[in-house]
């Protein structure tokens, strides 16, 4: 007879797993924004009120693993993706030991920050996402996160225009990169827009929610456009686009006439960018020669030729030390390829690339097949959609907890039971 994987932790306690759920998402994608607003009007460490909310994120999600798997046997905690979430944390984890205490190479950020980073922000909220999708019977549904999403995206606006104001370019901060920024708001507005087009608001007690659902799609829209982040801008419409064509055959909207929304909406985006946002009107026109751009695939190149000279395992951290050499052929100091494909070819080879496509195939193949039927967790899609555009513009594996939140919910989610 097996024994349970924690015998020791009381079963009799009961945890609120979908307020831990929704605690852990909020404080993932919606915390920095505020908090940062925050930090910047009462004159604190940014950086110290981010580890204190990571730890925050990191300790909710080790509540929620040890309440969730306290009565369970190995095997049903060690599933086939668990294991490949493990296996390239795991691969990643052991090459940078192996390179910075053995190899002496140098890294980014202290090896310590990296794993820190990597544990509290990634690899525990991906697992506690993961396994509170798999427990709560009823995963928060989109209206239901934006009691949550839309009071702290106003509250940091609220902040932001007391200083440095709305007469600012974009939205950003000393420390707080418009990126971040950009990428939280299109979260809140496709938050909304999932709310719209799966609830059902003829009822006169929903009428709040559609106003609500609105206001956070305005909201949301506004701000990404105002943070002149062009990855934000096309996270925030290609998930939208695709989801509305994606909806099932029996809506009343027919293929035509959702191209025909699209094209309009097309337009109308396009307008609101050039009357809200010139700057990133000006670098939607220079795309393909803006400074940032070419950078951009510059790391990508760069990454991929590394991933040549060692197609199984990669060149390792050194990448680190090769891309900072560069630094002064491009002008600009980097270390990462900010680009989480590129980064693991380049790291860690084939070796740690399939893990991470295991994970992340399986998470897209199961919420969409859920949200075919499961309609009020369209936004879980959405934002898996964003959330992989996100990282693969900017950000290091342990910089975007966004992503192993949305990869963990989408793959723990159960499938609708048929009737």
């Amino acid at each position: 007879m097996q024994k349970n994987a924690f015998p020791y932790i009381p079963v009799h306690i009961v945890l609120p797993y979908q307020k831990l759920i929704t605690l852990i998402i909020g404080l993932g994608l919606f915390g920095q924004i505020f908090f940062s607003n925050l930090a910047y009007q009462l004159d604190i460490s940014n950086r110290l009120i981010m580890l204190i909310m990571r730890f925050i994120i990191a300790l909710l999600s080790v509540i929620s693993l040890f309440g969730i798997n306290r009565d369970k046997k190995w095997h049903e905690i060690f599933t086939p993706w668990i294991g490949s979430l493990l296996l390239f944390w795991f691969l990643y984890f052991a090459r940078l030991l192996i390179d910075t205490q053995f190899l002496s190479v140098s890294t980014a950020i202290p090896a310590w920050e990296l794993i820190a980073w990597g544990i509290g922000s990634s690899l525990l909220p991906c697992c506690a996402a993961y396994y509170l999708a798999r427990k709560c019977i009823e995963i928060p549904s989109s209206d239901k996160l934006l009691k949550y999403a839309l009071p702290l995206v106003i509250a940091a606006a609220l902040l932001f225009s007391l200083d440095p104001g709305f007469q600012s370019i974009k939205f950003q901060l000393p420390s707080l990169n418009p990126i971040n920024s950009g990428h939280a708001s299109a979260s809140l507005g496709l938050i909304g827009a999932s709310s719209l087009m799966s609830a059902n608001y003829s009822q006169q007690n929903h009428k709040l929610k559609l106003v609500v659902a609105v206001v956070s799609i305005a909201l949301g829209s506004y701000l990404c456009v105002y943070s002149a982040t062009r990855s934000a801008v096309l996270a925030f419409f290609i998930p939208f686009l695709t989801s509305f064509l994606l909806i099932k055959p029996s809506s009343t909207l027919k293929i035509p006439k959702k191209i025909t929304y699209l094209t309009i909406s097309t337009g109308l985006l396009v307008l609101f960018i050039y009357l809200i946002s010139p700057p990133l009107m000006n670098k939607i026109i220079s795309f393909t020669s803006h400074p940032h751009v070419l950078t951009r695939v510059r790391l990508i190149r760069f990454a991929l030729n590394s991933f040549i000279e060692n197609p199984l395992f990669g060149v390792g951290f050194d990448l680190h030390s090769q891309l900072q050499s560069l630094s002064s052929e491009w002008g600009e100091s980097l270390y990462f390829t900010h680009n989480y494909l590129a980064e693991s070819l380049a790291l860690g080879g084939i070796t740690l690339t399939i893990p991470l496509i295991v994970c992340f195939v399986r998470a897209f193949y199961n919420i969409f097949i859920h949200v075919r039927v499961q309609r009020n967790h369209l936004w879980i899609l959405l934002l898996l959609q964003q959330s992989l555009l996100y990282v693969m513009t900017t950000g290091h594996f342990g910089d975007v907890p966004m992503f192993w939140i949305l990869i963990g919910l989408s793959a723990g989610i159960r499938k609708p039971k048929s009737n």
